[in-house]
């Protein structure tokens, strides 16, 4: 009870955080000050707790959580590894099957987003949606369209991750790969369902649903992806590490996972 009724202490104060307009690229990206700093509080409890717990061998030898933390998936940069290794593993895949490579966006509508990003203005439309019922939405939408996939004998593969707009709300990115031959109806069926919603609306057809077609030859769906896992895990990686800009970006990304929308890790599938 007690772990139940903190997650929901976290989930309303992130939300009058957004409603109060505290949440958006002018302010607090992603998540409001008071989430990230009960975010960074629960993180050092956690650690202090692994650092004054230990493991004790029969032997008597004793090693602490922390160091065992070191060297698991609590580790982000063992995290994004692990991730990294698991889409590169569809790409050979898909390699070898000669399959085609698309990323997917889907976005919510106008109406789930409480502040216009360009002005930092409220949006008018805003209907009081919180982040959690944004992505409950996705998730049904996503829902409709694996559905139509096995009526239509379209079976892609790939990996799903969800990460907030500056405002909080989340969108989706989804890697799938493909026989060449199903990529247009696939595409067709996407943005019909996405776009069931107001589709006519300012914008909707050109921000609620967008495709990028991977060429082998430019670059690796891995490495397109890269930038999405890393930026929900550690910062962007490069050869001298990711910078403290970064750094902060996934540090709000992840109390924004954790504390508002828990429905955000990379997810692998197979649509059946």
């Amino acid at each position: 009870w007690l772990r139940r009724i903190r997650a929901k202490t976290n989930e309303t104060i992130a939300e009058v955080e957004r409603l109060l307009h505290l949440v958006n690229a002018h302010r607090g990206i992603y998540c409001g000050d008071k989430t990230l700093a009960r975010f960074d509080e629960s993180q050092q409890k956690s650690e202090e707790f692994l650092s004054r717990s230990m493991l004790v061998c029969e032997d008597g030898e004793q090693v602490s959580l922390a160091e065992i933390s070191k060297h698991t998936i609590s580790n982000p940069d063992i995290l994004f590894a692990e991730w990294m290794v698991r889409v590169r593993g569809f790409e050979e895949v898909a390699q070898h099957f000669s399959h085609a490579a698309v990323m997917v966006t889907i976005s919510t509508p106008s109406r789930m987003h409480p502040i216009l990003k360009a002005s930092a203005k409220p949006n008018p439309n805003f209907d009081g949606t919180s982040p959690k019922e944004a992505n409950d939405y996705l998730n049904h939408v996503w829902q409709l369209i694996r559905a139509k996939f096995a009526r239509a004998d379209i079976s892609p593969y790939g990996m799903r991750v969800a990460e907030p707009n500056h405002d909080g709300t989340p969108h989706w990115h989804i890697l799938l790969f493909i026989a060449p031959e199903k990529l247009k109806p696939l595409k067709r069926i996407v943005k019909h369902y996405a776009l069931k919603e107001s589709p006519n609306e300012k914008g909707a057809r050109k921000y609620r649903v967008n495709f990028v077609d991977i060429d082998p030859n430019k670059g690796s769906a891995a490495g397109y992806l890269a930038k999405y896992i890393a930026k929900n895990i550690n910062g962007i990686k490069g050869e001298a590490g990711c910078g403290a800009g970064e750094r902060t970006a996934a540090r709000r990304t992840r109390a924004w996972n954790t504390q508002v929308c828990s429905n955000w890790w990379p997810e692998c599938h197979r649509v059946a």
